[in-house]
């Protein structure tokens, strides 16, 4: 069973939402996480929209994998980037997670993990379109960005389709050792 921080309020924690961007621990263009028990680097891919699968595929190509938010904190830290950052606040992003046999896992590099904690939009997950057979149901984890209906949900987990619905997503990897 999983945790979830619905009513989670990210003043809670005073962790920093920005940095410069600039590390010796990332390669430019990658955010090192300002966390003490997380040594890992993001990217934001913006400038294109895919699939969950291509998403996945693409960090991959470039020595990572979506981003997976295994802490309260490292959640707390990303939805605090997502909603501070003028061209990220709008967007849906995809992030590590999927569904299977009614599970959540996170997409690891060798092993998947199932998801201890989770942010939910209050509606979430619907998987919607999954018990009507018109369309697979929603078996992939994105992040909601500000332009979603209800502000309850903004910048919180959502359920989505793995290859109908495209967005922009979240890769990590390692810090440079």
């Amino acid at each position: 069973m999983f945790t979830d921080i619905k009513n989670h309020k990210t003043s809670d924690h005073l962790y920093p939402i920005f940095n410069t961007g600039y590390s010796l621990a990332c390669y430019s263009g990658w955010i090192e996480s300002p966390l003490d028990d997380v040594d890992t680097c993001y990217k934001f891919v913006t400038g294109q929209k895919e699939t969950w699968s291509k998403a996945q595929g693409l960090c991959w190509d470039i020595g990572g994998r979506l981003a997976t938010l295994e802490t309260e904190a490292e959640i707390v830290w990303i939805k605090g980037y997502h909603s501070h950052n003028l061209i990220l606040r709008r967007l849906d992003l995809w992030i590590g997670g999927y569904e299977k046999d009614g599970v959540w896992y996170w997409k690891g590099d060798v092993t998947d993990s199932p998801i201890l904690i989770i942010d939910w939009g209050k509606t979430q997950p619907d998987d919607h379109h999954g018990d009507h057979g018109e369309l697979s149901g929603q078996d992939r984890l994105s992040l909601f960005g500000d332009d979603y209906r209800d502000p309850h949900d903004w910048f919180r987990f959502d359920d989505n389709h793995c290859d109908l619905h495209k967005a922009g997503f979240i890769c990590e990897k390692p810090v440079q050792v």
